[in-house]
């Protein structure tokens, strides 16, 4: 692929890998092609993960989440997590997660973090190519090396971030709703078993 990176995990001890950033960047991202093995592992690093050629699997929280070609995976720092070995090609980016939470004035995009984020156009078609822009963006920052490249690295998570979860907080609105409905039917549905009961006898 061009670039001098090659394995991921640099740094295991136990299941824990400590990210080494280069030249004291907050960022790494890998343009990663290896057919090899991630074995279970934990690290303090957001994770987001777009294969560019082939699909990917990825073990997250004990869950497997395939992604398709150009689909994203947002892992959250401290969560388990595995990947076989596959053939293709994928970005691998990682964010030291302290640029995050240690910043008040974006606090509320924390509960992001609660699980692993499987983005796609079935999930949200707007949500998905607002982050697969996003990823590919910080792509291409990551290798510019400009004045200007860890600032716009940074704009381009927080809004892929952002949209996340305000993409969550609609859905927990909209979920809120049809449980008000499904309870307000569930009410009427009594209503109508309870004068069925009492009047059946009748005509």
């Amino acid at each position: 692929n061009g670039q001098e990176d090659t394995t991921m995990i640099k740094n295991l001890s136990g299941v824990y890998e400590t990210v080494e950033y280069e030249n004291q960047r907050f960022v790494m991202l890998y343009d990663n092609d290896e057919v090899e093995q991630y074995p279970t592992h934990w690290h303090n690093a957001v994770e987001i993960i777009i294969p560019l050629h082939n699909g990917f699997t990825v073990t997250s929280g004990g869950i497997d989440y395939h992604l398709s070609e150009k689909e994203i995976i947002i892992i959250p720092p401290g969560e388990l997590h595995s990947m076989p070995a596959q053939d293709g090609r994928r970005i691998i980016f990682q964010c030291d997660n302290s640029v995050i939470s240690d910043v008040p004035s974006i606090e509320s995009i924390l509960p992001v973090f609660s699980s692993a984020v499987h983005i796609t156009p079935t999930l949200n078609k707007e949500l998905y190519v607002l982050a697969r822009k996003n990823i590919l963006d910080i792509y291409t920052e990551y290798y510019a090396k400009a004045p200007m490249t860890d600032v716009r690295i940074y704009m381009y998570l927080l809004t892929m971030l952002t949209a996340v979860r305000e993409f969550q907080l609609t859905k927990s609105e909209e979920n809120a709703a049809a449980n008000a409905v499904s309870a307000d039917e569930s009410r009427k549905f009594g209503l109508v078993t309870k004068y069925i009961n009492q009047n059946y006898m009748y005509d």
